[in-house]
């Protein structure tokens, strides 16, 4: 039995308060294979797909030829979304876990029978809590397969069907449905966005030929609280906090206001030079950017996602965050919520190309230290890189800022369009109350004063 998960396309990301967008899976559209967003394993040691990064949701269909399905276990916990499906011989559960900073890359799935796996899918924006929002099945014989109706319980929900056929033919997905993939294998997915919340209705899948089939049919929850601000590369911020003491090197730093409603400025690319004088391995700062937030209690995950490149592959860079807080007059507070500097995995640096860059890497802690902000408090973004360069030659590690095309980077590291970059906070920023109106708050595209 085979089960493959599907890409799902980018919707824009609306004004504050900002909704992260729709569901979407680790990997994107246009890569030219989904082996590392979504893994299928006959057996017990079930393979983690390689693109998954703290805070992602993953889920996991997990099958035996009929006998009970116990436990999916290592790294986070993962829960159980769904009592056992009787899909004709097999049987299904769903289960899902919220990954964290150093995930295993194998996980052990129980069961009671010797035919058995798992296919794992990484999904972002996914409700942490809830992901499965209700989840229904059918199962039979014949040339067409009725999904049941299902009844959603948020709007913009993403309802899901995946049906499987004992014998490879191409099916043809329920109206209104876009399918991602038909393979040989019997294998038909497909997905769409019940905007208001309800029931989803009956939906028909066909093909040729009487044939026993299993199908399901699922609505997700996503995650409203995120926030999302771009990195223009012009806007002066309304405050100059001073550079943060971690960085060895910030005579190449600048300061730029992020924004929450991506603006038009074109990309640009920051230089970080390390001097031939320099043969120490060292934290170089390309830029600051610095957003007003409001009062709250700042926790989660960072990750944001820049092109980057370096002049030559000795260089050795590695991609670093800082993030930390200031008061309104841009005085720093003492609370860092995330240091990345100093961190150098030469399987992960930069390269000699253009390429998207997750900042913080992958395996590198994404998880912020939980801090407390006041009102108008600002919150700062300090991005560059390690140079783990120890000779005595000049070289270049450059990143691209600007927010003026059409589209955002995608969350995989293949991208080297021009693209505009971003930072999630995948838990939520609160936008200033409107106690502290002050002109400079019109530097993100809200106006709490009027």
């Amino acid at each position: 039995m085979r089960v493959a998960l599907f890409l799902l396309p980018f919707l824009a990301v609306p004004a504050w308060p900002a909704a992260l967008p729709t569901p979407r899976i680790a990997c994107d559209p246009g890569l030219p294979t989904n082996t590392t967003c979504d893994r299928e394993t006959n057996g017990t040691t079930i393979n983690k797909p390689t693109l998954v990064v703290a805070s992602d949701v993953q889920t996991a269909m997990c099958y035996t030829d009929g006998t009970a399905i116990n436990s999916l276990t290592g790294g986070a916990t993962w829960t159980s979304r769904s009592a056992e499906i009787a899909f004709g011989a097999y049987r299904i559960e769903l289960f899902s876990q919220v990954a964290g900073d150093a995930e295993p890359a194998t996980y052990t799935l129980s069961t009671d029978g010797p035919t058995n796996g798992c296919v794992i899918g990484a999904w972002r924006s996914v409700s942490q809590t809830i992901p499965f929002d209700v989840v229904d099945s059918t199962t039979g014989n014949g040339t067409t397969a009725t999904l049941p109706s299902i009844t959603t319980s948020a709007d913009n929900a993403l309802v899901i069907y995946a049906c499987l056929l004992d014998s490879g033919v191409a099916m043809t997905p329920p109206a209104g449905y876009t399918e991602e993939t038909d393979n040989t294998n019997g294998v038909s997915l497909g997905w769409k966005i019940l905007s208001t919340a309800g029931a989803t209705g009956t939906a028909t899948v066909t093909w040729t030929g009487a044939l026993d089939y299993r199908c399901i049919h699922v609505a997700w929850n996503y995650n409203t609280a995120g926030v999302r601000f771009f990195a223009p590369s012009t806007g002066a911020p309304a405050v100059s906090p001073a550079f943060g003491a971690v960085w060895e090197d910030t005579d190449q730093g600048d300061r730029i206001a992020a924004v929450f409603n991506r603006g038009s400025t074109a990309n640009t690319n920051h230089d970080s030079v390390e001097e031939s004088a320099d043969t120490t391995a060292k934290d170089h700062l390309n830029r600051q950017y610095a957003i007003q937030i409001g009062a709250q209690s700042v926790s989660g995950v960072v990750q944001c996602n820049f092109r980057t490149s370096e002049s030559n592959a000795a260089m050795n860079g590695h991609a670093v965050v800082y993030a930390w807080l200031a008061d309104s007059s841009g005085v720093s507070t003492s609370e860092v919520l995330l240091d990345t500097t100093g961190i150098a995995n030469d399987t992960d640096e930069f390269g000699t190309g253009v390429q998207a860059r997750n900042f913080p890497r992958k395996g590198d802690t994404h998880t912020m230290t939980t801090q407390t902000s006041s009102n108008n408090d600002y919150l700062i973004v300090e991005v560059g890189a390690f140079h783990n360069n120890t000779a005595s030659n000049a070289r270049t590690q450059t990143i691209i800022f600007g927010d003026a095309d059409a589209d955002e980077l995608e969350r995989n590291e293949v991208g080297s369009a021009g693209k505009h970059a971003w930072c999630d906070f995948p838990s939520g920023l609160a936008a200033p109350s409107a106690g502290a109106c002050v002109p400079r708050l019109a530097l993100m595209g809200v106006s709490p004063c009027s």
